[in-house]
């Protein structure tokens, strides 16, 4: 496994993690938005390893905000954290995958594909984008037996969703703690999701025992969501 962030120290942090579960992981400091980095990174994994056999992409969520007041430069921004450094390395990774009959390409993406969450619109318009291009990914990718799915978290408790209710307590002007009550009581299960939830879905996923599985949307919301879909 070779985990690929532009934090140094994040990924020691996660290494531990690994490491602390009896596995260990390579770590390899990059910029997603760096196509020269991302080669590096691919060039790394195929000679240590002969090649990308699953690819998970987790990426951190745009700036927040509505459509009324964000700036342009906000949108560009996101569309090249989110959308382009994305498509470049599922790019790379596709034909080796191809060659070899066998892949995973799994993205992590959050619960607005299904119900647009309000204060995110940038997050809402490129999730949404991108479960369109991986609907059509699944499917052009299945007869090579490369297998593409979106993990869809709803409420997680990660320093991005503690900044988000930090705001919603400042703009209520109320408390962390009420502000996170009211975030809890959407959701049935009780509690905010752990990123552990989150990562035992990706380990199925990736695993032959999803293998019959393809072109899914998987949502980690503790049943928050209320759709038929």
């Amino acid at each position: 496994m070779v985990i690929f962030s532009r934090s140094k120290d994040k990924l020691e942090a996660a290494r531990t993690c690994f490491i602390k579960r009896g596995h260990d992981a390579l770590i390899f400091p990059g910029d997603l938005t760096s196509s020269d980095d991302l080669e590096r990174l691919f060039s790394f994994v195929e000679e240590r390893f002969g090649g990308t056999d699953i690819l998970v992409n987790n990426t951190g969520g745009p700036k927040p905000g509505n459509i009324l007041d964000l700036s342009e430069d906000a949108w560009h921004t996101a569309f090249e954290e989110q959308a382009i450094s994305l498509m470049r390395a599922i790019r790379r990774v596709v034909p080796g995958m191809r060659a070899r009959r066998w892949g995973r390409i799994i993205t992590i993406a959050s619960l607005s594909v299904k119900a647009p969450i309000e204060g995110l619109d940038l997050s809402n318009f490129m999730r949404g984008g991108l479960a369109a291009v991986h609907r059509t990914l699944a499917r052009a990718l299945a007869p090579h037996d490369v297998n593409v799915h979106m993990v869809l978290p709803g409420s997680i408790m990660t320093a991005r969703s503690r900044s988000l209710i930090q705001k919603r307590a400042d703009t209520l002007k109320t408390s962390f703690d009420e502000a996170l009550s009211t975030s809890i009581g959407r959701i049935p299960k009780g509690r905010l999701g752990t990123p552990e939830d989150v990562g035992h879905v990706v380990a199925f996923l990736a695993s032959e025992r999803a293998d019959y599985l393809t072109g899914n949307f998987i949502r980690v919301d503790g049943g928050m969501y209320a759709g038929l879909d």
